[in-house]
């Protein structure tokens, strides 16, 4: 599945209930409204979108949206995410 800017943002839009005004490529997920269990609920569904199980990677309150992206990007590709490297 390739990585859509869009298909995720609509899953944080709709089933996150993230107000598009909060979405920006440099905002956390804090900053978008989601808690740690908001945070892990997201991780879970998207792992499950990606089938990425087995990585190590984990999606957190603190990542960006670009950060996130960069690691769904990995998990399409089948790499983990060095997310200092994600941020160049």
């Amino acid at each position: 599945m390739a990585t859509d800017y869009g298909q995720f943002v609509t899953l944080l839009t709709e089933t996150f209930e993230v107000s598009p005004d909060d979405i920006s490529d440099d905002a956390t997920l804090a900053e978008m409204g989601l808690d740690s269990l908001a945070a892990a609920e997201l991780h879970v569904r998207l792992q499950d979108q990606y089938q990425a199980h087995a990585r190590e990677d984990k999606i957190t309150e603190k990542m960006t949206l670009s950060q996130v992206v960069a690691v769904l990007r990995t998990w399409e590709h089948g790499q983990d995410t060095d997310l200092a490297e994600a941020e160049r």
